[in-house]
């Protein structure tokens, strides 16, 4: 089946607005497909310059950060949050004393989650000249958020404050804000344009964010108030478009196979496959016998993810304009097993 015609199966058997897929093989050029409409109801065709919301994905954008700084020896993957903020140590709770930049990437530092409303953020006075290291000092004199394990991390919890606090390190390293850091690394540096935030807050000619409920498709105008919340706003409040995130993407695969140079490949080596399952903004694992490193996010209203097979010179990017209000995407998993049991002839793979 081609690719267009599954991804118009997919709009029709799903529900989803608009879906984009990007498919990056070995000895050919990039292939993307974008069908679909920016909003749900009406005649707007997405296109392959539009900005699609990546959610958590952004994480990872965080690790290709902090590895450049690694590499150029003013950071390490075991840098202590209190060796970069000795003058929060004081009024910290104790038991964060030994937190490294490597925990609060996989979620082993014990720090409050903030991916649902069940954690308040605190109210910081609006003339605050750093607000997000403000909430860093209150996320560090609360008790932890999980229980300690035998081999002294906490118990891996899903944390967005948790790269909040990874930002702040890298500002405090820098002197530079987040949105610099990131805009530069990407912008400046890969040259793959970003935009802060949700896609149609730069112009309503941008794809509509969207929940798919059970009978109804709930729309997200650029006027609507959801948004992600500033404070954790490095977490996942980042958009490419579809061939950016391609680009992205394929940065990542050409690292893991030994021909990128922004990162040392020691550093691409340790995001993606350092640590088992969870890597930094990567999760791994292998399937039918390849390996493979994977990122998804979505903060509701749009869904993104990203599957590298390094040995296989092969890498798939999926993104769409609408979200579960979960991080659960029937869709993704529908097309992604489509796409490599066709790449892969695992078409008898009944059960996949």
């Amino acid at each position: 089946m081609l690719l267009e015609e599954l991804l118009d199966k997919a709009l029709g058997k799903f529900r989803v607005p608009a879906i984009a897929v990007s498919i990056i093989d070995r000895d050919n050029d990039p292939v993307h497909v974008v069908r679909g409409t920016r909003v749900f109801g009406q005649d707007n065709p997405a296109t392959i310059q539009d900005y699609f919301h990546i959610g958590s994905c952004s994480k990872s954008v965080l690790a290709v950060v902090a590895g450049r700084l690694v590499d150029a020896q003013k950071l390490g993957w075991n840098t202590k949050v209190f060796d970069i903020f000795p003058d929060l140590a004081g009024g910290a709770n104790e038991d964060f004393r030994d937190i490294t930049l490597t925990d609060l990437f996989r979620g082993e530092a014990g720090i409050l989650r903030f991916d649902s409303d069940e954690d308040a953020f605190p109210t910081i006075d609006p003339a605050s000249e750093n607000p997000r290291l403000e909430f860093v000092e209150f996320l560090l004199e609360q008790p932890p958020a999980s229980a300690r394990q035998r081999n002294g991390k906490f118990k891996a919890l899903h944390s967005n404050a948790s790269f909040t606090i990874v930002a702040a390190m890298l500002e405090r390293i820098t002197g530079n804000r987040w949105e610099d850091l990131v805009e530069r690394a990407m912008t400046e540096d890969l040259g793959i344009e970003i935009h802060l935030g949700w896609p149609n807050k730069s112009g309503n000619d941008q794809p509509w964010g969207h929940i798919l409920r059970k009978t109804e498709t709930e729309v997200f105008p650029p006027d609507h108030p959801y948004k992600l919340h500033d404070l954790i706003a490095p977490a996942g409040d980042l958009s490419m478009t579809p061939e950016g995130f391609a680009r992205y993407i394929e940065f990542h695969r050409d690292g893991l196979r030994g021909t990128g140079t922004y990162l040392d490949h020691s550093s691409f080596q340790q995001i993606h496959f350092a640590h088992k399952g969870l890597g930094l903004g990567f999760g791994n694992g292998s399937i039918s016998g390849h390996r493979f490193s994977a990122t998804n996010g979505s903060a509701g209203t749009f869904f993104c993810q990203a599957l590298i097979l390094p040995e296989s010179d092969f890498a798939l990017t999926i993104m769409m304009n609408a979200g579960s209000g979960t991080a659960k995407m029937p869709v993704v998993d529908w097309l992604t097993m489509k796409i490599l049991k066709q790449r892969f002839g695992w078409r008898w793979k009944f059960w996949m």
